[in-house]
C-alpha cells in the first residue's frame, strides 16, 4: 500500500459517512448479539486502527493483524496495550483461541477465502462469535473493487453457502445494509462501469452532503436490530460457533 493512498485512507475512515455510518450499525448488532463482555477480540485487517479503538469496549485482550507495515504503525501509535502482527490471512501464525473475531470489509480481499473460512473456525472458541462484513452482488463489480483491491462480491446465498461449508458454524444474524441509498449508488455505479469510468466512490464529499449521507445510511440502525433487509450495497453477518 502505498503512503499517499493509506493518508487518504485515514482521512476518509476518520470523517467519510459510510465509515461513521457502518460503525454506529455493527456497534448496534454487537450489543445486541454479545450477552457478555469478550475476553479476547481479533480483528483481521485493522486498516488505521481506529476499529480496534471502539472494540476495546467489548473485551479485555485485543490482538490486530494486517499485511501492511503502515497500518501496523498507525495502530501502534494509536493504541497502546493492544498485540498487533503483521501477516496476510489466512497465514498468519496464530496459536490461541478468540471469542470474537472481526472483519469489516476484509473477505472480499482475500484470494484464499475457503481457508479463510476454515482459519477462521480454527480461531473461534466455542460459543464465540464472528462478525463481518463485505460488498454485496457481483454485478456491481467495477473499478470501485479494482481500485479497492477486492476479489468479489457476495449475495445472501453465497455468503451463506461459504459459511455453512463448517457444520460448525451457525449463522445468528444476516442481512443487507445501505439499503435506503442502494438504489442511488447502484444507478450511479452502473452509469460509471458503462461509461468505463476510472474513478471510485472513495472521495469524501461536501460536508452538507457527507452529513446527510451519513444519517441516511445510520437510520438503518434501529431496522436491523429487528429486521433483515432484503437488499443493500453491502452484506453483514454474526456467525457463532
Amino acid at each position: 500500500m502505498e503512503k499517499i493512498a493509506f493518508e487518504e485512507m485515514l482521512a476518509l475512515e476518520e470523517k467519510h459517512w459510510w465509515f461513521l455510518a457502518r460503525k454506529k450499525i455493527i456497534n448496534s448488532l454487537i450489543n445486541k448479539y454479545l450477552t457478555t463482555k469478550m475476553s479476547k477480540i481479533l480483528e483481521i485487517g485493522i486498516g488505521s486502527g481506529l476499529n480496534l479503538k471502539w472494540l476495546k469496549n467489548y473485551g479485555t485482550k485485543l490482538t490486530g493483524v494486517d499485511s501492511s507495515t503502515l497500518a501496523i504503525t498507525a495502530a501502534t501509535n494509536k493504541i497502546l496495550g493492544t498485540r498487533l502482527f503483521q501477516c496476510s490471512f489466512p497465514d498468519c501464525d496464530l496459536k490461541e483461541k478468540f471469542d470474537l473475531i472481526c472483519l469489516f470489509d476484509v473477505l472480499e480481499h482475500i484470494k484464499e477465502e475457503p481457508e479463510a473460512m476454515k482459519k477462521l473456525s480454527e480461531l473461534l472458541t466455542e460459543g464465540g462469535k464472528i462478525i463481518l462484513t463485505v460488498p454485496a452482488y457481483n454485478f456491481l463489480f467495477s473499478r470501485h473493487d479494482v481500485v479497492n483491491h477486492h476479489q468479489r462480491r457476495y449475495t445472501k446465498k453465497s455468503l451463506k453457502k461459504l459459511i455453512t461449508q463448517h457444520p460448525e458454524l451457525k449463522i445468528e444474524f444476516l442481512s443487507y445494509f445501505n439499503f435506503f441509498l442502494a438504489p442511488f449508488i447502484i444507478t450511479l455505479r452502473l452509469i460509471k462501469k458503462f461509461q468505463k469510468s476510472k474513478s471510485s466512490d472513495t472521495a469524501l464529499p461536501p460536508p452538507w452532503l457527507n452529513n446527510i449521507l451519513e444519517k441516511i445510511f445510520s437510520s438503518e440502525t434501529k431496522l436491523l436490530k429487528n429486521f433483515s433487509l432484503p437488499w443493500g450495497i453491502s452484506l453483514i453477518c454474526i456467525i457463532t460457533k
